[in-house]
Protein backbone atom coordinates (compact mmCIF):
# COMPACT_ATOMS: atom_id res chain seq x y z
CA UNK A 1 0.00 0.00 0.00
CA UNK A 2 3.10 2.76 1.02
CA UNK A 3 4.35 2.06 -2.33
CA UNK A 4 1.23 2.56 -4.29
CA UNK A 5 0.54 5.52 -2.36
CA UNK A 6 3.96 6.91 -3.48
CA UNK A 7 3.88 6.09 -6.83
CA UNK A 8 0.49 7.85 -7.19
CA UNK A 9 1.53 11.04 -5.05
CA UNK A 10 4.80 11.06 -7.82
CA UNK A 11 2.12 10.63 -10.80
CA UNK A 12 -0.32 13.63 -9.67
CA UNK A 13 2.83 16.13 -8.05
CA UNK A 14 6.26 15.22 -9.12
CA UNK A 15 7.51 18.18 -7.51
CA UNK A 16 6.97 16.08 -3.91
CA UNK A 17 9.60 14.14 -4.94
CA UNK A 18 12.08 16.24 -3.19
CA UNK A 19 10.89 15.32 0.12
CA UNK A 20 8.78 11.95 2.14
CA UNK A 21 5.42 12.11 1.96
CA UNK A 22 3.97 10.51 5.14
CA UNK A 23 0.42 10.74 4.95
CA UNK A 24 -2.26 11.28 2.32
CA UNK A 25 -6.31 11.39 3.22
CA UNK A 26 -9.01 13.56 2.87
CA UNK A 27 -10.23 16.46 5.25
CA UNK A 28 -12.68 18.78 4.81
CA UNK A 29 -13.25 18.51 0.99
CA UNK A 30 -9.35 18.92 0.53
CA UNK A 31 -6.91 16.65 -0.10
CA UNK A 32 -4.35 16.94 2.32
CA UNK A 33 -0.72 15.84 2.34
CA UNK A 34 1.86 15.20 5.53
CA UNK A 35 5.47 15.45 4.44
CA UNK A 36 8.91 16.41 5.86
CA UNK A 37 12.19 17.64 3.68
CA UNK A 38 14.31 14.24 3.60
CA UNK A 39 17.63 13.66 5.79
CA UNK A 40 20.21 14.50 3.64
CA UNK A 41 23.81 16.03 3.87
CA UNK A 42 24.21 19.31 3.29
CA UNK A 43 27.46 21.85 2.90
CA UNK A 44 27.29 24.41 5.33
CA UNK A 45 27.43 27.74 3.39
CA UNK A 46 29.97 29.37 6.20
CA UNK A 47 32.82 26.22 6.34
CA UNK A 48 31.80 23.99 4.01
CA UNK A 49 31.67 21.31 6.02
CA UNK A 50 28.47 19.03 6.01
CA UNK A 51 25.60 19.95 8.83
CA UNK A 52 24.99 16.53 10.51
CA UNK A 53 22.67 18.39 13.03
CA UNK A 54 19.31 19.21 13.58
CA UNK A 55 18.72 22.23 15.21
CA UNK A 56 15.02 22.09 15.35
CA UNK A 57 11.80 21.85 13.13
CA UNK A 58 8.80 23.87 11.72
CA UNK A 59 5.97 23.66 10.09
CA UNK A 60 4.82 25.09 6.34
CA UNK A 61 1.42 24.80 4.62
CA UNK A 62 1.27 25.30 1.38
CA UNK A 63 -1.07 24.84 -1.32
CA UNK A 64 -0.79 22.93 -4.45
CA UNK A 65 -2.61 22.56 -7.67
CA UNK A 66 -6.27 21.08 -7.55
CA UNK A 67 -6.07 17.03 -8.26
CA UNK A 68 -9.82 15.86 -9.23
CA UNK A 69 -11.29 19.35 -8.77
CA UNK A 70 -10.08 19.11 -4.69
CA UNK A 71 -8.34 21.64 -3.35
CA UNK A 72 -4.51 19.93 -2.04
CA UNK A 73 -2.77 21.12 1.44
CA UNK A 74 0.46 20.38 1.80
CA UNK A 75 2.17 20.36 5.34
CA UNK A 76 5.41 19.97 5.52
CA UNK A 77 7.81 19.89 8.54
CA UNK A 78 11.21 21.65 8.14
CA UNK A 79 14.51 21.00 9.17
CA UNK A 80 16.70 23.82 10.12
CA UNK A 81 20.38 22.93 10.34
CA UNK A 82 23.17 23.26 12.32
CA UNK A 83 27.03 23.58 11.66
CA UNK A 84 29.24 22.52 14.19
CA UNK A 85 32.09 23.35 12.45
CA UNK A 86 30.90 27.90 12.51
CA UNK A 87 27.57 27.22 14.48
CA UNK A 88 25.85 28.65 11.23
CA UNK A 89 21.74 27.59 10.71
CA UNK A 90 20.63 27.09 7.31
CA UNK A 91 17.04 25.83 6.25
CA UNK A 92 17.09 22.54 4.13
CA UNK A 93 14.52 24.52 1.30
CA UNK A 94 13.62 22.40 -1.67
CA UNK A 95 13.49 24.02 -4.81
CA UNK A 96 10.31 24.09 -6.78
CA UNK A 97 8.21 23.75 -3.40
CA UNK A 98 8.56 27.30 -2.40
CA UNK A 99 10.15 30.26 -2.48
CA UNK A 100 12.53 31.71 0.76
CA UNK A 101 9.70 35.17 0.22
CA UNK A 102 6.71 33.43 0.76
CA UNK A 103 5.52 33.59 4.21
Amino acid sequence: MVGERDDLVQIVSPHLDAVRVERVRMAGGRVRIAACTRELTVACPGCGRGFVRTYSRYGRTLADVAVGGRPVVIGLSVRRLFCDGCSATAVLRRPGLWSADVR
